[in-house]
């Protein structure tokens, strides 16, 4: 009778499980393509140069970093249009309240000494001086400021510009 019970428990656990069926597969392509890129963004305020009076006898200086993404490996150059104020090439800022508009000429550099001018068109990557190849983490470009000494500074006020940074890649 012992017999006939675990015969009897094992035909019925047999008879529980599902039926084996034929598998079918098929190979499936996965696949993903990057292209190049590169988005830019200011880090901290903008460019604001120190207030100072009228009969400054030395340039005033003002930097500011940008702060950009580029994917790893691609050749990235930062430049700077002219502004809405420009004149002949040389950027200036407009006064801000006064009855007539008045304008005070800065530049803007790639060097913490001034002496290369940041570039105010786009360029090819590699001819632009604030240039590098992107690494796909956060990079900086410093962008310098000045206002050069002027024979007569224009009337006291808040003078504002707009530039427009782009990057070539």
């Amino acid at each position: 009778m012992r017999i006939h019970l675990i015969a009897a428990g094992l035909l019925a656990c047999a008879a529980a499980q599902p039926a084996m069926s034929d598998v079918v597969g098929v190979p499936m392509a996965v696949s993903a393509t990057i292209v190049k890129g590169c988005a830019i963004e200011t880090t901290g305020p903008a460019l604001a140069f120190p207030v100072f009076s009228g009969i400054a006898a030395t340039p005033q200086d003002g930097t500011v970093t940008l702060s950009f993404h580029c994917s790893k490996g691609t050749a990235w150059g930062v430049t700077a249009d002219l502004g809405g104020n420009a004149d002949g090439g040389v950027r200036r800022m407009g006064s801000q309240t006064l009855g007539t508009t008045e304008y005070l000429p800065y530049a803007l550099y790639a060097d913490s000494s001034r002496l290369v001018p940041f570039p105010a068109a786009p360029t090819d990557p590699g001819a632009a001086t604030a240039s590098g190849t992107g690494n796909g983490l956060a990079q900086s470009v410093s962008l310098y400021g000045r206002i050069p000494v002027q024979p007569v500074f224009p009337s006291p006020d808040s003078y504002r510009d707009s530039i427009y940074l782009s990057i070539a890649y």
